[in-house]
Parts: structure tokens; sequence; C-alpha cells
């Protein structure tokens, strides 16, 4: 198995906004993804949504540190 994939447990794979991912590269593709869908009409259900996205990814092992720089990154490019 790649140093990549994700491990949860004894499975590899893990999911992010009621979705699996199986690589860091597919977790962060995901939370952009979601950062386009809740910046579209972003009120309190997308800053819910978000934080739970953030709660999953954290969960596998990002930095809040790390997902404000993505968040971020995705902000500039708007």
């Amino acid at each position: 198995m790649g140093k990549n994939l994700l491990k949860t447990g004894n499975a590899y794979g893990a999911m992010v906004a009621h979705r699996p991912v199986f690589t860091r590269q597919g977790a962060i593709d995901r939370y952009k993804i979601s950062l386009e869908v809740a910046y579209k009409d972003f009120d309190l259900a997308a800053a819910h949504f978000l934080t739970e996205v953030e709660d999953d990814l954290i969960r596998i092992g990002f930095t809040p540190e790390e997902l404000e720089g993505i968040e971020i990154e995705y902000l500039r490019s708007l």
C-alpha cells in the first residue's frame, strides 16, 4: 500500500464531506469542492457544513492551519 493512502482503523479510506477519499490529495480536493459549494450562497447552513468537513479532515490528520491555508488559497482565487 502506498504511503499516501489514508488508513482509518483496519480499513483504507476515510469519509470527507460524506464521500469516501483514499489519499491525502483526494481529501484536499474534496475540501476544495466543499468550499466551492459552501461559498456559492454562504449562510449559516454553509458554515455548519464547512465545520463538519473540517472536523472530518482534522480527524484524519490535517491541522487547522493547513485547512486555513487551503481556504485562503481558495478565496484568493475568486
